[in-house]
This record gives C-alpha cells, structure tokens and sequence, in this order.
C-alpha cells in the first residue's frame, strides 16, 4: 500500500479541494495527504454552489513529496 500526497492549485483561490468525492477539509491552493497510493480523482468546487470547477485524475506515488495539481487550466 502506501500513501503520498498532492499539492493542489486552482483557477481561482479559496475553493474547497475533494479526493474522489469526499472534501478533505482544505481549499486552494493547498497540500492534501496523507492519500492512498494509487489513482485518484482530485476536484475542486466552489462552496457556494457546489459547482465542480475542475478535475483531474491523477496517480499519486509513495513518498513525502506532494504531487503538484494544476487545475487553473479546467479539465
């Protein structure tokens, strides 16, 4: 098994961070662990609506380094 992290930046600051749809109590920009290892599916949404402003899915590898995210570019 193992565990790693991200590191999570979006178009905007301030929106709420979810891995495979649970929120991880954290907002943009942000390190988000630990995060099993594996393939994961990173979103971020605006608060207020709920919206998903972006997504991507991505494979977090085993280590102390985050995983840099950048969903300033959308999907």
């Amino acid at each position: 098994a193992g565990e790693g992290g991200v590191y999570v930046t979006g178009p905007r600051s301030g929106l709420d961070i979810y891995v495979d749809g649970l929120y991880r109590r954290a907002v943009t920009p942000a390190p988000v662990r630990p995060i099993p290892v594996g393939l994961h599916t990173i979103e971020v949404r605006d608060r207020r609506t709920g919206v998903v402003v972006a997504s991507r899915q991505v494979v977090v590898k085993q280590g102390t380094t985050n995983l840099q995210v950048d969903l300033s570019t959308g999907q």
